[in-house]
């Protein structure tokens, strides 16, 4: 009997550790990604890299500041 208490109790151990370490896993990727650009961010780089043109950056700012 105290056989089966035993193996039970090493069972629910694995278990709670899988998940602990699943949820340790998640949250160590989160942090690696950095904080995330805002959406003025993006725009300043796109413009910087030459993705879009002074008029079109000035209009999407404007367009995101309201």
């Amino acid at each position: 009997m105290w056989g089966m208490g035993a193996m039970w109790l090493i069972w629910v151990l694995i278990i709670i550790a899988t998940v602990l370490f699943i949820r340790w896993m998640v949250d160590a990727s989160r942090d690696r990604r950095g904080p995330r650009e805002t959406p003025e961010e993006i725009l300043k780089r796109r413009y910087a890299n030459g993705e879009i043109n002074k008029t079109e950056y000035e209009r999407k700012l404007t367009d995101l500041r309201r």
